[in-house]
């Protein structure tokens, strides 16, 4: 065999080599806002007392703001997740969970909120 069919064998042998190692994954990511309402003691939101604008300037802008039939509602979100896994040739496994830290608000016409609910935890970090 000549030196170019040698290169040529020695190329496809490190290419198929570097295609059938097996590998590991792991990825995570954050979609939303930063979970400040878990911070908060839940009492600080009174029904009938706190207005949309005190909740805004505590919270921040929220992830969704809701048009309903007689108000708004604020939402908030954090989604996070994490995968991890391995790829071989014949075999690939993934595994993904996720987390989710969510606050909702809900006002009257006048702003007034009316109802509220935060994820399990909030105010105890």
């Amino acid at each position: 065999m000549g030196p170019a069919v040698m290169r040529l064998l020695l190329a496809l042998a490190l290419t198929a080599a570097v295609g059938l190692t097996p590998g590991c994954i792991r990825n995570s990511a954050r979609r939303g806002i930063e979970p400040i309402w878990m911070e908060m003691d839940p009492a600080s939101f009174v029904v009938g007392t706190t207005t949309r604008a005190e909740v805004l300037d505590r919270v921040g802008v929220p992830s969704q703001v809701l048009a309903l039939e007689d108000g708004t509602a604020l939402y908030y979100l954090l989604e996070r997740s994490r995968a991890d896994g391995v790829i071989l040739l014949l075999y690939n496994q993934r595994v993904e969970s996720s987390y989710f830290d969510r606050a909702i608000f809900f006002f009257d016409d006048s702003g007034v909120l009316t109802e509220f609910s935060v994820s399990e935890g909030a105010g105890a970090r």
